[in-house]
């Protein structure tokens, strides 16, 4: 069932007209993420059928863009990521990131970034993360952006693989 879900998406996405595929130096965008990643303005919850595994975690921020060149842009992320695991103590932590991202044909983009969270007195957690994507706009301004993600830990933090839904804005 995953999997139908999964290949109806992308090929709605790859059937979809690429409004605006160039993106002109000088354009500022302004992104978050609502579902996948962890970042920018999402909530995920687990329910709580077991006090040791159950989550609760959000996060809060957003990234932008801009364009240096056509099709190309250097980004900055800042988000407030607050987690609760079990029966710990809910974790705040900011996450900071910095990276490019290049604009492809029809629509498609690429982008790495450097991401590194620092909560309380712990050591900071840095990892680096490759999205692949496609931009889809609604009119000139406003666009959303599947994409699928590989994050790779740098320093004993996780690497995981996934998908993730964003919402933007371009001036």
């Amino acid at each position: 069932m995953k999997q139908k879900i999964l290949l109806s998406i992308v090929t709605a996405i790859v059937m979809l007209p690429a409004a605006n595929a160039q993106v002109e130096r000088g354009t500022v965008t302004v992104s978050s993420t609502f579902w996948g990643s962890g970042t920018g303005l999402s909530i995920n919850i687990v329910p709580e059928t077991d006090k040791q595994t159950a989550s609760t975690q959000a996060t809060f921020g957003a990234d932008g863009a801009f364009y240096i060149v056509r099709n190309f842009a250097l980004t900055a992320g800042l988000y407030l990521n607050s987690s609760k695991y079990g029966s710990s103590d809910p974790v705040t932590s900011t996450v900071a990131a910095f990276g490019a991202k290049y604009h492809f044909v029809g629509g498609f983009y690429g982008e790495l970034a450097y991401y590194n969270s620092k909560s309380g007195k712990n050591d900071a957690v840095t990892y680096g993360m490759l999205e692949l994507g496609y931009d889809i706009y609604l009119n000139e301004r406003f666009y959303l952006e599947p994409a699928g993600y590989y994050r790779m830990g740098l320093n004993d933090s996780v690497s995981r693989l996934g998908v993730m839904l964003g919402f933007g804005v371009a001036f």
